[in-house]
């Protein structure tokens, strides 16, 4: 990789070798390393511990699949024969889902994926074909959040303005000593009641009974872009703006 030249195109023989041993890491890490850790290795996240990998032997981690496929077949799933499983989805024309373990402190979480495409639209996913779906929940979120509807909140900016509100309330009150008391479900999701939950959609006043979902531009000035008067030339107007696509549900009443 080391040569003296004093020529006048050393500086692009020294770019051709720097490619030449991006590729040869490239190589090493993505064809050699990570295909030799695939081989004994499953490698998976872990709930809130955010960037960090973790790695499980292969037959460790085909016991954990085993314990854990039984127990969720006790409480949350249903076993069906492979048959039964396709005529469900070409009637309903969904795809079934892709199943997943996240480990927990002493348990693990099943995250379900509906990316595979629908038998009767090749176009689509599950996901896609949920859209519509997600932006009326998402709608109804807005709604519960704007007319303080209970204690929801959904992120961490909800968290905040919670928190803010609180401390300014507990300065002006001059700061009292405060005990906190945590409560968490167990198993919230896994314990919803499916049917009751159907039942009380199509009988609740806070969905309504039409919606429309529309195709919008979100458009944003670029604040950094900065320009001397004398010397500006002309731009099209759309420069001066990033935008993004945005699809949104709103009320039909």
């Amino acid at each position: 990789m080391r040569y003296n030249s004093n020529h006048k195109n050393a500086k692009h023989f020294k770019r051709e070798n720097e490619f030449v041993w991006w590729c040869l890491l490239k190589w090493i890490f993505e064809d050699l390393l990570i295909s030799l850790m695939r081989c004994y290795f499953y490698a998976t996240e872990k709930q809130k511990e955010y960037s960090r990998i973790f790695y499980y032997r292969k037959n460790i981690w085909s016991l954990v699949m085993k314990l854990s496929i039984e127990d969720l077949l006790l409480q949350n799933i249903m076993r069906v024969e492979k048959r039964e499983m396709k005529q469900q989805c070409e009637s309903h024309n969904f795809a079934p889902a892709k199943m997943r373990l996240i480990p927990k402190n002493e348990t693990f979480r099943p995250i379900m994926t509906f990316n595979r495409k629908l038998p009767h639209n090749k176009n689509m996913t599950s996901n896609r074909k949920l859209g519509n779906s997600h932006l009326m929940l998402k709608n109804l979120k807005n709604k519960m959040h704007n007319q303080g509807f209970g204690f929801a909140v959904f992120n961490y900016d909800d968290i905040m303005k919670k928190y803010e509100a609180f401390v300014e309330k507990w300065n002006s009150a001059g700061k009292p000593e405060l005990y906190f008391v945590t409560m968490d479900i167990e198993k919230c999701y896994d314990s919803v009641d499916s049917k009751k939950l159907k039942e009380f959609l199509h009988k609740t006043d806070l969905l309504d009974k039409e919606y429309y979902m529309l195709n919008c531009i979100a458009l944003r000035r670029k604040n950094n872009i900065i320009s001397e008067k004398e010397t500006a030339a002309k731009e099209p107007f759309k420069n001066h703006f990033r935008h993004k696509f945005h699809k949104i549900g709103i009320d039909g009443g």
